[in-house]
């Protein structure tokens, strides 16, 4: 299995999200013709103890819209005036705080925003699939998931 163009960006900007947001790291991810899945390892919060919580996304195909949120100061919320943060939810708006949601907007607007100078019908579908994986042993199920996921992509309908 051969990556497009649209697939080399989406596993750069993919390798780029611990750049973005340091209290990640990258488990095993795979792209694929029209998904992907990966694993975030998220090392707490502002409201969580420093524990580790995985969480598998999935991607599957297109109708995403086109949302670039690149690593600019008015996106960081220590930027952002009181008067201006967050809108109608004010500092509870969670694209001021630094979770998954916000991770995926920053991804997928990235991969978006590039995807479009190669093909402009590029699009992500509305939602993706997040789990969190709640032990080791559920880990290494995921892990072996990600990892043989190209094995079935004879199985997969549009092959």
């Amino acid at each position: 299995m051969y990556k497009s163009k649209i697939g080399e960006i989406a596993e750069d900007h993919w390798k780029k999200i611990p750049d973005q947001f340091h209290h990640v790291k990258l488990g095993v991810f795979v792209i694929m013709p029209n998904h992907m899945h990966g694993i975030i390892n998220i090392h707490g919060s502002l409201h969580e103890s420093s524990d580790l919580e995985s969480k598998t996304i999935d991607f599957p195909v297109v109708d995403f819209p086109d949302m670039d949120l690149g690593n600019y100061p008015e996106n960081n919320p220590q930027n952002i005036s009181k008067s201006h943060r967050g809108g109608i939810t004010g500092i509870h708006n969670p694209m001021l705080h630094q979770n998954l949601s916000r991770m995926i907007r920053w991804y997928t607007g990235r991969v978006s925003y590039e995807s479009h100078k190669i093909n402009t019908d590029f699009n992500w579908q509305r939602r993706f699939d997040d789990r969190i994986i709640r032990d080791s042993e559920e880990y290494k199920i995921k892990t072996r998931y990600i990892q043989q996921n190209p094995l079935n992509w004879k199985e997969d309908e549009f092959y």
